[in-house]
């Protein structure tokens, strides 16, 4: 769980629609425009900034910084670096890491059981559903009768493996982290 989130976008890739339309710029911390010598650079910073100012504003009053950067030779690295760092001391004075720590916490419980409960929901609603119309069963019955089921055979899964220990995503400890490729210009950051 990271305490600060980075988007990195890059001018004339689309990343800025794409943002836009995936709903991502509200949990920015930071926007990181890298290759900013690229034509189109500018204008990104432009739309970010027209973004934050449609959007309303942050009830903690933080405003996210857009830093233009190029990897490839450092430029504005030190200045990356400088808003990380004003971001972590405008947290601790706050005492905000706790509390945002814990938000992100809920929110990425709550996309898990989404999830898991969509992985239940196909693997058996179907045969259920004429229990439901015939009223043999409400709905909420069979929802939790799903989920029972989907998490004891989960959980046989993850006994049979050896792993009694396995998350609630069914992802292996480690997937889904901040690192990145190899090949990723990005800078990240991790607790």
């Amino acid at each position: 769980m990271a305490d600060t989130t980075v988007l990195v976008m890059t001018p004339a890739g689309g990343d800025g629609v794409q943002a836009f339309k995936a709903g991502v710029m509200e949990t920015a911390d930071l926007f990181v425009i890298n290759k900013a010598d690229l034509p189109g650079a500018d204008r990104l910073r432009r739309d970010v900034r027209a973004a934050q100012g449609l959007a309303e504003p942050e009830p903690d009053g933080w405003t996210a910084p857009v830093v233009q950067t190029r990897a490839s030779d450092g430029t504005g690295v030190p200045a990356l670096l400088s808003a990380l760092d004003e971001h972590a001391g405008w947290l601790a004075a706050r005492g905000g890491d706790a509390r945002r720590r814990d938000g992100r916490m809920r929110a990425e419980l709550e996309a898990a059981v989404r999830r898991q409960a969509a992985v239940a929901l196909k693997a058996g609603a179907d045969a259920r559903l004429p229990d439901i119309a015939a009223g043999r069963a409400t709905a909420e019955e069979v929802a939790a009768e799903l989920l029972r089921a989907w998490s004891a055979r989960d959980d046989a899964t993850r006994e049979a493996n050896g792993d009694a220990t396995g998350d609630a995503t069914g992802d292996a400890p480690g997937d889904g982290d901040a690192t990145g490729d190899a090949g990723d210009d990005t800078v990240r950051s991790e607790p």
